[in-house]
């Protein structure tokens, strides 16, 4: 009999620990999530307001973006329809810069890309404007150095997806499908009026 008890005793014990375990596992686990959601390293860029234009230069060209109604247009052509989503993601990637590494008290920026032939690049919601260049890749990291006009001493490596979101020309941007459907329906519409008014204008 006591031994039967030793057993259910160190039995409950096990039991006990187990459980314990389990629990801590599962705190420890929605600590670590909670964490990678949390902004890691120095801010570089913060933009709570709506940003509505969006300007950057790529391949020796300037592209600007603005948005109008929720929905964004390429500035020179608004006739042009976009891909949303392609916009969408430089806003995300744009909203919360975080650095992975921060340089102080640089003095030779050509060491990061930053003196000659970089991307400058103009976010601007209705209060506020940021600008920011892009530099060289690190070759190691895979990161991308960054600064800002404001502060040419600071140089910040930031993940390589936020540089790359404004490497597209319009061409990449651009719906073709749903412009060549909007310039059609357009054409067709003309021809309609031209057919209803008579070839002479007249409507006779």
């Amino acid at each position: 009999m006591k031994k039967q008890q030793k057993q259910l005793i160190a039995l409950l014990v096990i039991l006990i620990v187990l459980a314990v375990g389990f629990l801590g596992l599962q705190y420890y686990n929605k600590r670590q999530e909670e964490r990678s959601q949390e902004p890691q390293g120095e801010t570089v860029l913060s933009i709570e307001d709506d940003i509505v234009r969006i300007s950057y230069d790529y391949e020796g060209t300037q592209y600007e973006y603005d948005k109008v109604d929720d929905t964004w247009y390429y500035t020179p052509d608004h006739d042009l329809t976009l891909y949303q989503y392609r916009l969408q993601h430089i806003v995300e990637k744009s909203r919360l810069l975080t650095a992975t590494a921060v340089i102080t008290d640089v003095t030779d920026l050509s060491q990061y890309g930053l003196a000659e032939g970089y991307q400058t690049v103009t976010l601007e919601t209705g209060n506020e404007s940021y600008t920011l260049w892009i530099g060289d890749e690190n070759a190691i990291t895979g990161d991308r150095y960054v600064c800002l006009p404001q502060d040419d001493t600071t140089v910040y490596a930031v993940d390589n997806t936020f540089a790359v979101a404004f490497e597209l020309n319009v061409e990449n941007i651009i719906d073709e499908n749903a412009t060549e459907s909007t310039a059609e329906e357009t054409g067709e519409e003309t021809q309609e009026e031209g057919t209803d008014t008579g070839e002479d204008g007249s409507g006779e």
